[in-house]
């Protein structure tokens, strides 16, 4: 499938993972390579980046990003393994390794917004119903942690400035039959 080469750059890596699933397609890949460049500095040794290869990481991780936006919103459920949550958790992933960039955070915001209308989409037969329809990797519960992280970042100001107050009153009033809000 990939040229065995020594000259294989990072950068084929996103445009041949087309697969949506966080357990083995783009959004792996994504979780994979920005935990990659976050720690790359602290393993030492022979470990260190050149910069060429820091350079080819970060396209990667762009070209798979803007994939799994535009792709992420999965069908199968609202899962972590093969549904919207993992999108969302890869997304968050990207905006911590990528952090000027605010524009991963607000489309991981996005997808967990549209996540709000899945019992909807499954009524109408646009979304499936996993076979554990509760669970972490399958169900529900896998969605309700993607939506407690994003809302843990946009109240703690991570989310910038435009996406900020507005967007969290209504993300939480969307959310609130799965949450507790303290008052």
């Amino acid at each position: 499938m990939f040229d065995q080469s020594p000259t294989l750059r990072i950068t084929e890596l996103s445009c041949a993972v087309l697969n949506g699933s966080w357990c083995h397609g783009a959004p792996g890949f994504l979780i994979l390579l920005s935990t990659l460049l976050r720690r790359a500095p602290s393993i030492g040794g022979d470990m260190k980046l050149s910069s060429a290869l820091r350079d080819d990481i970060i396209s990667s991780i762009e070209r798979g990003a803007a994939l799994v936006y535009s792709h992420g919103f999965l069908r199968k459920g609202v899962g972590l393994c093969h549904g919207v949550a993992g999108s969302i958790f890869a997304l968050l992933a990207v905006s911590d390794t990528l952090p000027s960039n605010l524009n991963y955070f607000r489309q991981a915001v996005h997808l967990a917004h549209l996540a709000t209308g899945y019992n909807e989409l499954t009524r109408r037969g646009k979304m499936r119903t996993p076979d554990r329809k509760w669970s972490l990797y399958e169900g529900t519960a896998g969605m309700c942690c993607a939506w407690g992280e994003v809302l843990r970042r946009m109240e703690d100001g991570k989310a910038g400035g435009d996406v900020g107050c507005q967007a969290l009153t209504i993300f939480k009033r969307k959310t609130e039959c799965f949450f507790e809000w303290e008052v």
